[in-house]
């Protein structure tokens, strides 16, 4: 019996004293929290984003060791997920602080809470328990789809499809959703990253996106030769987790034809250059001027009709007729223009063929 009171009157004394660990909670601003007390979180978090984090500070007014129970116990919830409870050390010193690290992340815009109890051996508050609670604002969600509607996550990749020819520019659409609940707005979409791929443009149709709507970014680009291509697009918008919206397309480019003309004397003529007539044809008199149509691609050129337009002191409409409507890989075929010039003079016309168009052709007779 004597040692019990003995015990007891110990123990008196010695929280009289403060030789007992005494905890106490504190913000990181250093306003303290009583046991059974509420934090009101500020600035308000975004619903649906990724995890806040809000520190606690956890104090020692004791005059002995506090001991902390290591995890921290989630009590309860409501509209929020608690991701992550961090203690920077289990044990704290008299006068000592350590900290609680809580990671959450409010499930939708609106209110929300939780509460924690952090276990210790502090004689008379354990557990200490803790409510945090605020509102989680309407955020904007950034989603991307290739032109089938598919989904291509951020740092994922969109397969060009179909595959695109070789050296022929092309436009591939890339959509952006607003999942959200508030206005996305866009930053200017950059580029980068090429593979055997040149990129011309990347042009959003609307920096602004509405709750549930979307917008069309328009990428032209063209890859340089046939084979595997890729290029990365970076798409910035005010999403408050996916600022930065990063895609790497990627295709397979097949092989293409390419036409190049020459002139009756085996000089090339440049697309939209001219072609002089010689010798000087006669003046109401028809005349014949014959070019050579290669194919200097890998696969096989297909002709179009010649057609003529801006005649000058011509009569009537030229004609023009192919020895070839199609041209093999490395091959040749000629194309034949009969006209007569109306009179003396400067006279000229325009062919065009596909898929080559316009070459001048002048002369004086």
């Amino acid at each position: 019996m004597r040692k019990v009171i003995l015990a007891a009157l110990f123990f008196i004394v010695s929280a009289g004293l403060g030789w007992a660990q005494e905890i106490n909670v504190k913000t990181s601003g250093g306003t303290s929290i009583v046991d059974g007390g509420n934090i009101l979180v500020s600035p308000n978090p975004q619903g649906g984003t990724a995890a806040t984090n809000i520190v606690l500070k956890i104090e020692n007014l004791g005059g002995s060791n506090l001991t902390l129970t290591d995890p921290v116990t989630v009590v309860s919830n409501s509209n929020v997920s608690v991701d992550s409870l961090v203690l920077s050390n289990t044990t704290v010193v008299p006068a000592g602080e350590v900290t609680l690290t809580i990671g959450y992340t409010p499930t939708e815009a609106g209110s929300f809470a939780f509460s924690i109890a952090i276990g210790n051996d502090d004689p008379n508050e354990n557990p200490y328990n803790i409510t945090i609670a605020g509102t989680a604002t309407a955020n904007p969600e950034i989603d991307i789809l290739d032109d089938s509607a598919a989904p291509v996550a951020n740092g994922g990749t969109l397969a060009i499809s179909p595959n695109p020819i070789g050296g022929v520019t092309t436009t591939e659409n890339i959509t952006v959703e607003n999942n959200g609940t508030t206005t996305l707005t866009l930053g200017t979409p950059t580029f980068g990253g090429a593979t055997n791929a040149t990129v011309n443009s990347v042009t959003a149709d609307s920096s602004t996106v509405a709750p549930g709507g979307s917008t069309t970014v328009a990428v032209s680009y063209h890859a340089n030769d046939d084979g595997a291509f890729s290029f990365n697009v970076t798409i910035p918008s005010d999403d408050a987790n996916e600022s930065s919206y990063a895609i790497t397309l990627s295709g397979t480019a097949t092989a293409a034809p390419e036409i190049n003309v020459k002139n009756d004397t085996g000089a090339n003529v440049a697309d939209g250059g001219t072609v002089a007539t010689s010798p000087d044809p006669v003046g109401g008199v028809s005349a014949m001027e014959v070019l050579t149509i290669e194919n200097q691609g890998t696969t096989t050129l297909n002709l179009g009709g010649a057609t003529f337009a801006s005649l000058s002191n011509v009569d009537a409409t030229p004609t023009g007729s192919f020895a070839s409507a199609s041209v093999s890989a490395a091959g040749s075929t000629t194309l034949t223009i009969t006209y007569t010039p109306s009179d003396s003079g400067a006279f000229s016309f325009d062919p065009d063929y596909s898929p080559r168009p316009q070459k001048k052709a002048t002369g004086v007779e």
